[in-house]
């Protein structure tokens, strides 16, 4: 498709956080679910997560192809988790503001995992 047939709205798309993201992140597990919230506001959706073994680094894959890199230090038990679990609840920001309260808006994902050794 040539690119003047692209309607306009669709070229002007944000396309996401791509690279190194400094946000606070909290990783929670319970029975067989993992949840990890992230103090990030993403303009685009995200996909799926992908935890990097040699880099120590999980990859926020959004719809949009850009890639949010946070580092993690996980203990080994929980790289062994993460191995097992097939979606993590990735909790994030509604909007702009900082979360400040328990009570402020977020959003949660149901997204896939891929851990790479």
């Amino acid at each position: 498709m040539p690119l003047e047939a692209v309607p306009e709205r669709l070229l002007k798309q944000d396309q996401g956080f791509h690279g190194p993201l400094g946000a606070d992140a909290l990783l929670l597990k319970e029975d067989d679910r993992i949840v990890l919230s992230v103090d990030f506001f993403f303009s685009d959706i995200p996909s799926w997560l992908e935890w990097d073994a040699g880099t120590k680094k999980l990859a926020i894959v959004q719809m949009g192809g850009a890639v949010a890199e946070l580092a993690l230090e996980l203990p080994e038990s929980h790289v062994i988790d993460f191995e097992k679990a097939r979606r993590v609840y990735l909790i994030t920001r509604k909007g702009q503001k900082r979360l400040e309260s328990a009570n402020d808006q977020k959003l949660v994902h149901s997204v896939n995992l891929i851990v790479r050794r």
